[in-house]
């Protein structure tokens, strides 16, 4: 597999990091915690093709990931209190 090293539309990492931290902070729990899964699922095939080092490092990040996800859910919970209604459609 080749890994990119950008994602289409974006020429910096600074530019896509203030993107996705401008989302919906539901919506960007949402995508941290699909990559928490995708980081998982990584971390299990990296396993089964015997690194275990690269898989143990992978499978914390995931961890990390899922609790981001829910620290940004908390977030959300409180910021959507404070939002008008068509904010949050």
């Amino acid at each position: 597999m080749k890994y990119p090293k950008e994602i289409k539309g974006y020429t910096n990492m600074d530019d896509l990091a203030n993107d996705l931290g401008n989302l919906r902070y539901d919506i960007l729990a949402e995508l941290l915690g699909k990559l928490s899964k995708k980081i998982e699922e990584d971390s299990a095939n990296d396993f089964a093709n015997n690194r275990p080092y690269l898989s143990s490092e992978l499978f914390c990040a995931s961890q990390a990931l899922t609790n981001s996800t829910e620290d940004i859910n908390k977030a959300w919970y409180y910021c959507k209190r404070n939002m008008n209604d068509e904010d949050c459609e």
